[in-house]
């Protein structure tokens, strides 16, 4: 599903000028984290800029629905459809992402 919609948002970013927003993408399974059953979800929406995309990620327990994990990503895809950005998790950590393409989201 990655290589999906950053393909999908490489492709809507390729005319910088006339970019439409996107609208919110978001789903919900049930996943497993270190045995414990839970619920993983993922949002993603527009940024502040045409070319920026954020994603949401978040874990929580199945039973209570308490947060086990969450943090946010912020994406820039240039119109080479390369892709730069930021992730953040709620321990303060954060990692800088980089890609040459989409296709390295498969």
């Amino acid at each position: 599903m990655l290589g999906f919609l950053f393909g999908l948002l490489a492709a809507n970013t390729a005319a910088a000028d006339a970019l439409p927003t996107i609208p919110v993408i978001a789903r919900e399974a049930p996943c497993q984290l270190r045995s414990m059953q839970a619920i993983c979800s993922s949002s993603w929406s527009q940024g502040l800029h045409s070319s920026h995309f954020q994603q949401r990620y978040r874990i929580s327990t199945a039973e209570t629905g308490a947060r086990v994990f969450e943090g946010i990503g912020t994406y820039r895809v240039a119109a080479d459809g390369s892709v730069d950005g930021v992730w953040a998790g709620r321990t303060a950590t954060s990692i800088r992402l980089k890609a040459a393409g989409a296709a390295n989201f498969c």
